[in-house]
């Protein structure tokens, strides 16, 4: 199911409704306290306009008095809305082709729920491009088709089509503004005085110097505001890596140099991500056929579709670095960046312990967090742990909470941190029960992936977590195409905890992918009995969506040898929308391959080939009818039927006619091949009345109007034997007379 503008809002922060009385200062103070870029704003509860930073940023930059001007004096009144159940996708499209950056959010009233962000959208769909995946062959194999394409373009295509927004360091904040007025854009890049690259200042930066009284725009220059030595990239650098860097430290904007370091243009993630992606998007919405092997071939749909409906299991991406420069003076071929923020401590036995986290964070992710820690630190789950981070004073912070481990990511992304220095601290001792309901109570069923320890004990912890590094490592791999090294990876999970059901899954997943089929069913069978024998320990939830991901994977494997009905029942007890859509695009695929090679083989001659195929699209379309009603294409019958007229078998045809006209009683083609049909085999009067329906409702043409001349005539025949036969028997009769 696709993702809607109402689960993106449940895990976005945001403000209600401002009035149209506060001030621009207020309204700035409040961007700055709550890290958003916009705010809508209502009047006795209704919605009547949005502000964003950029409108902030015009009104220094006309040196206007932001205590004195009230929001009704400068807000964009009617805003275009969307309905809570858009989808993301086309919240996405409706920016792009309206020119802004957030859009309010209202219900089937009209009620204000919230306002989306077109940058945190694109970067929640490459969180899930990253991390999260149904681990089966198609979400595999159209991940690789999409980043494949991501390779080739690069930064140099959008470089060549935008001016850059670039000033001196010596120049001042409210230069900087006039200038992002102009170049309706929200951030500059700075030099130094030989023109290379010393930092960047973002609408942002302006207004934490507003609201902190640092001093006046006019009379701040930049290099005291400006965030100094930014991450950048090189106009050979890809659109992929370009978007993964922006992504893995929430940058927004990035800087364009040459080999002399020296600015050629300043991209936004919406530039790069309308030309790696949306572009990409636009242009394929037709489905087309997985037929996947070990590089992965085209999949179907768009990315934005596939990417924001995707149910999950945790993974993790191959790291990625920013790319310096190197001696000769050229940047060197680009390193993987990590879209991960890593914390480091000690456990029990003072050996440093490292824990991966995503830098974007969803509900629960505080409870993941701690679970981890604890295995690696070697507690029980019958303690309590108390964990703290050294903070950019040297503070030690505590984290309890959501929002505590929010703040910690955040302040790790302004001090562009790539380690969290930790320290945990086991202190106190409860129940089994009670510590395990609070944790599993937040649980998705993409935490299955942590559920899987068995009852803590020392050496256990380490084995598990090994065991979990061996499967996010084979995630990473399968990513990237290298499908045979992600199955040896999965192979040592499963020798490390045999018990592992997500090594099985993702290993049946990788099979399939080179065409191992059957090794893959009984991986799944595996999974789905490791699962059985934990119906007790796991969250049921989560349990019951890891279930049917499987039995999603049985049903695509099911397909792969033909064994369509038995893969039909399988969809039948799949409960997850998500799963069940993704078994079902496996049905239509095959489908659409089996109809495509049975017409190429029926252009080829290759009749009895073309009837094998076309039998398994009909099997395949009758199982569609009976498990979700989808309606049989009576052309397959009829394609069929040909093919046994072609052969001779014109029983077979008339059967395949007949049945053809059971699901569409007026398809033209089964009227005449039935017609036709019945004419071959001599049942003369039943073909001439198939004629007579046929013209009812077709025209004649000269082709027919011949056979149906033959029939008529092959009935007259008929019919006059039948009379000069009954003479003769009335002759040979002796009536008696009157």
């Amino acid at each position: 199911m696709a993702r809607t503008l109402v689960d993106v809002l449940k895990t976005s922060s945001g403000s209600g409704l401002l009035e149209e009385g506060m001030s621009a200062i207020e309204v700035a103070e409040m961007f700055v306290e709550k890290r958003i870029d916009a705010a809508c704003v209502g009047s006795k509860g209704v919605l009547v306009g949005v502000v964003s930073v950029r409108d902030i940023v015009k009104l220094v930059s006309r040196r206007a008095d932001l205590r004195s001007l009230y929001v009704g004096e400068f807000m964009t009144r009617n805003p275009v809305v969307l309905p809570g159940e858009a989808t993301t996708e086309e919240a996405i499209s409706a920016m792009r082709r309206g020119g802004f950056r957030h859009i309010p959010v209202v219900d089937g009233h009209g009620q204000y729920l919230g306002v989306v962000d077109a940058i945190e959208l694109i970067y929640d769909a490459i969180i899930k491009m990253q991390t999260q995946f149904i681990p089966t062959r198609r979400a595999f194999t159209f991940f690789r088709s999409k980043t494949e394409g991501l390779r080739v373009p690069t930064l140099s295509s959008i470089a060549d089509k935008s001016e850059a927004a670039v000033l001196t360091t010596d120049e001042t904040l409210l230069t900087a503004c006039e200038l992002m007025t102009e170049t309706r854009s929200t951030a500059v890049a700075v030099t130094d005085s030989a023109g290379v690259l010393a930092g960047i200042v973002t609408s942002r930066d302006v207004l934490k110097t507003i609201v902190g009284n640092f001093g006046r725009a006019q009379d701040t220059i930049l290099f005291k505001v400006m965030s100094k030595d930014p991450v950048y990239a090189s106009g050979s650098d890809t659109l992929l890596l370009a978007l993964q860097k922006m992504q893995a430290r929430g940058f927004r904007h990035l800087p364009v140099i040459d080999t002399g370091k020296r600015v050629v243009t300043l991209v936004s993630v919406l530039e790069v991500a309308g030309n790696a992606i949306l572009d990409d998007d636009e242009s394929n919405q037709s489905t087309t056929s997985i037929q996947a092997d070990s590089q992965g071939e085209s999949g179907s749909g768009g990315f934005w579709s596939y990417f924001f409906s995707s149910a999950s299991l945790n993974g993790e991406s191959m790291e990625r670095k920013e790319s310096v420069l190197s001696p000769g003076g050229s940047p060197p071929a680009p390193k993987p960046i990590s879209a991960f923020l890593v914390f480091k401590f000690q456990d029990k036995n003072r050996e440093f312990r490292r824990v991966k986290v995503p830098m974007r964070l969803e509900r629960g992710s505080y409870d993941k967090f701690q679970l981890e820690i604890r295995r690696r630190y070697g507690a029980s789950r019958s303690s309590i742990l108390k964990i703290k981070y050294f903070d950019d004073e040297g503070d030690e912070v505590r984290i309890s909470s959501d929002e505590d481990f929010e703040e910690c990511i955040e302040s790790a992304l302004e001090n562009q941190w790539k380690t969290v220095k930790a320290v945990v601290e086991e202190v106190q001792t409860l129940t089994d029960t009670s510590s395990r309901a609070s944790i599993s109570a937040s649980l998705s069923y993409s935490s299955l992936l942590d559920l899987e320890a068995k009852d803590d004990g020392g050496s256990g912890i380490a084995t598990e977590c090994s065991a979990q590094d061996k499967i996010r490592e084979a995630m990473g791999l399968l990513q990237n195409g290298n499908v045979k090294a992600a199955i040896r990876c999965y192979d040592e999970a499963i020798l490390i905890d045999p018990s592992t059901a997500n090594a099985y899954c993702g290993r049946a997943a990788a099979k399939l992918i080179v065409h191992e089929t059957e090794q893959a069913l009984e991986d799944y069978d595996r999974a789905l009995e490791i699962c059985a024998e934990r119906q007790e320990i796991v969250d049921q939830s989560a349990l019951e969506s890891f279930m049917d991901v499987c039995n999603s994977g049985i049903a695509e494997a099911l397909i792969e040898l033909r064994r369509y009905e038995e893969a039909g029942k399988i969809l039948s007890s799949i409960r997850s929308s998500q799963c069940r859509d993704e078994t079902v695009s496996a049905f239509l695929d095959e489908l659409s391959a089996c109809k495509d090679s049975a017409a190429k083989a029926q252009l080829s001659d290759a009749c009895m080939e073309a009837v094998d195929l076309y039998t398994s699209a009909i099997r395949i379309d009758s199982t569609l009818e009976k498990e979700i009603g989808h309606p049989r294409q009576a052309k397959l019958l009829c394609a069929r039927g040909q093919c046994y007229v072609a052969v001779d078998d014109v029983e077979m045809a008339a059967e395949d006619y007949n049945l053809a006209l059971q699901v569409d009683p007026e398809n033209r083609d089964a009227l005449l091949g039935r017609a036709e049909a019945l004419r071959k085999l001599e049942k003369y009067k039943d073909s001439k009345d198939a004629f007579v329906t046929y013209f009812k409702l077709f025209p004649k043409d000269e082709k027919t109007i011949k056979s149906f001349e033959e029939v008529k005539k092959r009935v007259l025949e008929a019919d006059s034997k039948k009379i000069s036969d009954l003479g003769s028997v009335l002759k040979e009769i002796n009536l008696p007379k009157i």
